[in-house]
């Protein structure tokens, strides 16, 4: 079994994002702040991109 550290790194940023991006749209739908700027859907689509880029990469 081989390791890859950018992959794993990779995961774990994505999953970063994607917490981010949780508390930002929950935030966001129960004041009504950020809903000019969209920054829980920015946070999401870098999540999405990230878990399919580390997704892609070889390695465990």
């Amino acid at each position: 079994m081989r390791f890859n550290a950018p992959k794993k790194a990779t995961w774990w940023v994505a999953f970063v994002f994607l917490i981010l991006g949780t508390i930002l749209l929950f935030v966001a739908l129960l004041t009504g702040i950020g809903e000019y700027y969209h920054f829980d859907s920015w946070c999401l689509l870098v999540s999405a991109i990230l878990y399919a880029l580390g997704t892609a990469m070889k390695g465990f």
